[in-house]
């Protein structure tokens, strides 16, 4: 499937509030980017590369504004408790990327957030067990897939106001047209800069080591 398509899905399913199918697709759309732009990298490399090259348009569409670029969750690896802390990218593939390219259920208390604002929400909650990201998150995922200037000769249809992805904040709304933005990422973020949305480094260090025990747990074996 073009990535095109599941840029195409993701918006469909998030007009239906149909989250968890708008989240296999948008991150499909990023998994098909990061393979034309890397094709001889890894799977989990090339995406997570993806999402970090463009923090600048999912920060305030996706994580309310909290600096990505600079925030870190405190989840030590299970596989190398050496490796640096995850960071948003690490997170995005881990509790949904993987689940929804295997045919499993996203982990409980990971799905994205409820919120009364509708699919475009960047509303997130934190625990100190559980991560629930913005209901806005797949239209940001869809955002850096359109941006990235190898998606440049992408279409949805002939029709270029056809499909958009948006991005509100403090009540004002910025509409995209999908077809007029394939590989315009700079564009998009200096209008969505525009608006001047906080970037906060955000510190979970004091109430984040629950997480640590979760990841050090054992599963449980399937009957």
């Amino acid at each position: 499937m073009k990535i095109s398509e599941h840029v195409k899905l993701a918006l469909d399913s998030m007009d239906r509030g149909e989250t968890d199918a708008a989240m296999l697709h948008a991150c499909a759309a990023v998994d098909g980017t990061g393979k034309k732009k890397h094709p001889k990298m890894g799977s989990g490399d090339r995406f997570r590369i993806v999402l970090r090259d463009w923090y600048s348009i999912i920060g305030p569409m996706a994580a309310g504004g909290i600096n990505l670029y600079e925030t870190r969750f405190h989840i030590p690896r299970r596989d190398n408790p050496d490796l640096p802390l995850p960071d948003f990218a690490d997170l995005i593939y881990k509790y949904h990327r993987n689940p929804h390219a295997h045919g499993e259920a996203v982990a409980q208390g990971f799905e994205l957030g409820d919120s009364p604002f509708g699919p475009f929400s960047t509303r997130l909650e934190f625990t100190p067990t559980t991560a629930r990201l913005a209901t806005s998150t797949p239209a940001a995922l869809v955002a850096a897939a359109v941006a990235d200037p190898v998606n440049d000769d992408e279409r949805i249809s002939t029709d270029p106001t056809g499909y958009e992805f948006r991005y509100w904040f403090n009540g004002i709304a910025l509409s995209f047209h999908v077809d007029s933005c394939w590989g315009r990422g700079e564009h998009i973020a200096s209008v969505i800069q525009s608006l001047r949305t906080p970037a906060v480094t955000m510190d979970f260090g004091d109430w984040m080591p629950e997480w640590s025990r979760r990841e050090r747990q054992p599963e449980t074996p399937t009957p």
